[in-house]
């Protein structure tokens, strides 16, 4: 994942971790490029020079890609170079410091709760921006987040 330092923003980085990869790794490395530069989210990073020098997706991974114009760029760039999206689904504005999911345990534990809503509406975010990439990955959320989102769509109302 490119939330090292540096971030694995560009081919320099990419290759660096190949090179270092191919001398003193015991297992195989498949680096994953940057969305956007210095996994910042605000401007697209070099995403083909990262997939030339042999990344094998995108992410900005711990951090949620929050503008939702250069997340559909990224996604748009990633399909022309059929890369993979992996997507940290979180809204940081609605989840901003919890500790955990909200729930009973939560409560019994008095710790700060996160409501599943800011990973549901970053996971119907972005199903809607993957129509752009055709693919995407959707990591560090629940199941049940994903599957209900997509499974009624965006836009569905729960019965009752």
């Amino acid at each position: 994942m490119p939330n090292t330092s540096p971030v694995n923003d560009d081919a320099t980085v990419t290759r660096y971790i190949l090179e270092r990869a191919r001398n003193v790794a015991v297992a195989n490395v498949f680096p994953v490029g940057a969305i956007t530069e210095d996994s910042a989210g605000e401007k697209l990073a070099s995403i083909g020079s990262m997939k030339a020098a042999g990344a094998v997706a995108i992410s900005d991974d711990g951090r949620p890609v929050m503008n939702s114009r250069v997340m559909r760029a990224g996604h748009g760039v990633a399909r022309s170079f059929d890369l993979p999206v992996i997507d940290h689904c979180e809204t940081w504005s609605l989840s901003a410091g919890g500790d955990m999911h909200e729930g009973f345990s939560s409560v019994r534990l008095g710790l700060r709760g996160i409501p599943p809503a800011p990973k549901k509406w970053m996971v119907a975010r972005d199903i809607l921006l993957a129509e752009a990439s055709g693919r995407a990955s959707m990591w560090r959320t629940s199941q049940r987040a994903v599957l209900s989102t997509w499974w009624r769509g965006p836009g569905a109302r729960a019965a009752g």
